[in-house]
């Protein structure tokens, strides 16, 4: 799927910057590579190219949860070796996610939501 010019403008000067750090030139094939998106998949022919690409961005998504999940909550190592501690540990971690989330979600931080109220009153 061919990116949008936008798209396209932001991508080359990102390969141009990264040419240039690099002290490299960028071949003609790569530079129009560069203008489009591609994703392999192996669904049904009745899925359109943009169909596909919604699913991969939800699935990327899920993938930038987990990976939040395990840099700020440090699930990257467990720090136990028995199946019921390590069991334990994980659903400690997985509620304490479950409720941040929920106190996100309530937008209980949110500094606009605060100067609304004081501009309001």
């Amino acid at each position: 799927m061919r990116k949008s010019e936008e798209a396209i403008v932001a991508s080359r000067e990102k390969l141009r910057r990264k040419a240039s750090k690099k002290q490299v030139a960028i071949a003609d094939e790569t530079k129009e590579f560069n203008e489009y998106i591609v994703l392999v998949a192996n669904l049904s022919n009745g899925i359109s190219a943009g169909q596909i690409l919604d699913l991969y961005r939800l699935r990327w998504q899920v993938e930038i949860h987990f990976k939040r999940l395990k840099s700020i909550l440090d699930y990257g190592q467990l720090p136990k070796r028995r199946t019921e501690s390590v069991m334990a540990w994980l659903n400690g971690k997985i509620m304490i996610s479950l409720l941040i989330e929920q106190i996100i979600g309530r937008e209980a931080f949110s500094p606009s939501r605060e100067c609304d109220a004081e501009y309001m009153a």
